[in-house]
């Protein structure tokens, strides 16, 4: 994942129209959690995540369309039991000699919980700001985390992050937890990579393959690239 230079200001207020979130980057990979199955998320329940960056914070831009808006619950206070509730949670776990990892779990109320983790400690307080509005067939929210005061924040920086959409709303036929990949919601192996600012080279990361071979990049025959973990990597034959 990446967490691209906004191209102007970012405005929290859920509507998620500035033009800067044009310039984002975009995932919709989520699966079920805590099934064997891990199958997609339904189509009438699909969840994206916009994301960007500026100097000092993280934006987050989240459009979950729900069949059932009036059925939503949303009820708890800041640093309440805001994750058995409607909305997303956003695990960041920046690269510290600490291993803490941060968790942020939000309502469709405009509720935040924020806390650092192992352990999920409500006292640490992120100071993030949310914004969200519920439409008649989807909730939009619009997130800014200052991540310049939890780990090196800077351009090509690599941090890892996982989002989850918890669902509490009973309709037949659909799971009640959503995340990237199905991975558990603190299973920190399973996060995935995110690079901070626009990259340095692009396809740096050999995120974008083709037949075998890397987008923008120029290979001999000797260079392959092969899926490993959640990305790529490049392998080299005969000494190449």
């Amino acid at each position: 994942f990446r967490a691209p230079r906004a191209n102007g200001p970012v405005v929290i207020d859920g509507d998620g129209k500035d033009p800067a979130w044009a310039g984002a980057f975009y995932t919709d990979a989520f699966k079920e959690t805590f099934t064997d199955a891990h199958a997609d998320i339904p189509a009438p329940l699909k969840t994206t995540v916009g994301i960007l960056s500026d100097d000092r914070n993280l934006y987050f831009l989240i459009t979950a369309l729900e069949p059932q808006p009036g059925k939503l619950k949303a009820a708890a206070e800041k640093d309440g039991p805001v994750w058995g509730e409607d909305g997303m949670e956003l695990f960041l776990y920046p690269p510290t000699a600490a291993n803490t990892y941060y968790q942020i779990a939000v309502n469709t109320k405009g509720t935040v919980f924020d806390a650092i983790c192992p352990g999920s400690n409500a006292k640490y307080d992120l100071g993030a700001e949310l914004k969200t509005k519920v439409l008649d067939d989807r909730y939009v929210m619009e997130l800014k985390v200052p991540a310049a005061k939890i780990g090196p924040f800077e351009r090509g920086a690599l941090w890892r992050i996982h989002f989850a959409r918890n669902r509490k709303i009973k309709d037949e036929g659909f799971a009640g937890n959503y995340s990237i990949d199905g991975a558990g919601y603190h299973d920190t192996v399973a996060y995935r990579a995110l690079e901070i600012g626009s990259p340095y080279f692009r396809n740096g990361s050999f995120d974008d393959v083709k037949d075998g071979k890397a987008l923008f990049w120029t290979t001999d025959k000797n260079a392959e690239f092969i899926r490993k973990g959640n990305g790529y990597a490049a392998y080299f034959k005969n000494g190449g």
